[in-house]
């Protein structure tokens, strides 16, 4: 007698393959040039996987392994599409950006409340940056910051709230030492005045210039977003597309068309 000797079966490469490229969609999720591309050779792969084991009768196999692949391109798709934060990278930079409006937004309400002191008390000394004439007038950052500081509106260690992504935090706390300067600072302060409208800009990262795309060269941000404050102390996280759109982006103090010294404190520039 003969004995039955059952056909051996193989185990379909392109089903592996696909597996393996299912698995890639989901880790590069984070470079989305790579993972469209990965995405579409694991569908092509899943799907010619499955048909040509269909079509072989028993001689390969590995459907499953094909289907599993397909799942997880395919769910790489939804998560891209309906993750509520975005993937990993988006996540950080928008917290990041956050993190820079809440600053601002103090950097904004120390300002307010020196501004109000300066209208019940009528000093000079005190009160939006424009309106500060005594000693002198603002000419830069570490002015505006003497101001906050010496008459109590701000803390040296409070000074931290200036910094943002890829700027260094002011190391002081007790005194003004080291003094303040650009190095600490993420900002521009705008020469805002008590009879400005409230969509005056007061408060803008220095990646930021009126009118103009957001600057790939300056931090903090670069080129991906903004975070603008208003004397009304509206502070918005403004993408990239949006930084030309005047009706976001508001109005120079004394409604000018372009920022200069007359009309910003510190006009942005690449920080070493």
């Amino acid at each position: 007698m003969t004995a039955n000797v059952s056909p051996r079966r193989w185990l379909s490469g392109m089903a592996i393959v696909s597996l393996v490229l299912g698995f890639l969609c989901l880790l590069l999720m984070t470079m989305p040039r790579f993972w469209a591309l990965i995405l579409i050779l694991t569908i092509v792969c899943g799907h010619s996987a499955r048909e040509h084991i269909r079509k072989s009768k028993g001689k390969f196999f590995g459907g499953i392994i094909a289907l599993i692949g397909l799942t997880l391109g395919y769910s790489s798709i939804v998560i891209m599409l309906f993750a509520p934060m975005g993937p990993p990278h988006v996540d950080m930079l928008r917290a990041q950006g956050w993190q820079a409006v809440n600053n601002a937004r103090q950097i904004y309400l120390a300002t307010f409340q020196m501004a109000t002191d300066a209208a019940v008390v009528d000093s000079p000394s005190i009160g939006w940056p424009s309106d500060i004439e005594d000693p002198i007038k603002l000419k830069n950052i570490s002015d505006f910051v003497n101001v906050l500081v010496i008459h109590g509106y701000l803390n040296p260690g409070d000074l931290k709230i200036f910094s943002a992504a890829g700027i260094k935090p002011y190391p002081g706390i007790d005194k003004l030492d080291p003094p303040f300067t650009e190095k600490y600072n993420a900002f521009k302060v705008y020469l805002v005045k008590e009879s400005d409208p409230g969509d005056t800009i007061f408060l803008a990262t220095k990646n930021f210039t009126y009118g103009k795309p957001l600057d790939p060269k300056v931090k903090p941000f670069g080129d991906k977003l903004a975070v603008i404050c208003f004397k009304s102390g509206d502070c918005r996280l403004i993408k990239a597309g949006h930084a030309q759109n005047l009706e976001l982006i508001g109005k120079l103090p004394g409604g000018g068309a372009e920022e200069n010294t007359k009309n910003c404190l510190n006009l942005s520039a690449p920080l070493p």
